[in-house]
């Protein structure tokens, strides 16, 4: 069983303890899009669909069935969403844990579904910090596109 730990990852902390995806995309050496392809016991698998930051980021990405049972994103319809993931290089994920110890609060929410082309409104806090309404995926790639620019 993986270890876990629960300590904060970024300087910024909002009211559930976790800095925001739109914040801490500033920090992601790759955001991606992916599908869930695979659900098993010891991991999940994650296709690319979409890269929207980042280059030489990898086709598949393995997150570890215990950091999506803390991080991964509850009550949906399973095949009805695609997930924005942050990544630190490669498929290393940004958020959840340090140095591969699952953090279990004050991290960051790096992993959002996108249903219908947006994240639910019950996701979009996690977004931005402050939003109850779905937010458009075209919104999150023109925040990316302006991210890109100020680099």
């Amino acid at each position: 069983m993986p270890a876990l730990l629960a300590v904060a990852t970024l300087s910024v902390a909002w009211e559930d303890g976790c800095t925001p995806f739109s914040i801490a995309m500033n920090d992601a050496g790759g955001i991606v899009r992916a599908k869930l392809t695979m659900d098993e016991k010891s991991a999940v698998g994650l296709e690319v669909v979409e890269v929207l930051h980042g280059k030489d980021l990898p086709k598949k990405i393995l997150v570890s069935k215990a950091l999506w049972d803390v991080w991964g994103p509850k009550a949906l319809p399973p095949g009805q969403a695609t997930y924005l993931v942050l990544l630190r290089q490669g498929e290393e994920l940004l958020c959840g844990h340090i140095n591969g110890l699952i953090a279990l609060s004050h991290s960051c929410h790096g992993i959002l579904p996108v249903v219908e082309g947006a994240i639910p409104k019950q996701f979009a806090k996690e977004y931005d910090g402050t939003s109850d309404q779905a937010i458009a995926l075209s919104q999150v790639r023109k925040q990316v596109r302006s991210i890109e620019r100020g680099r």
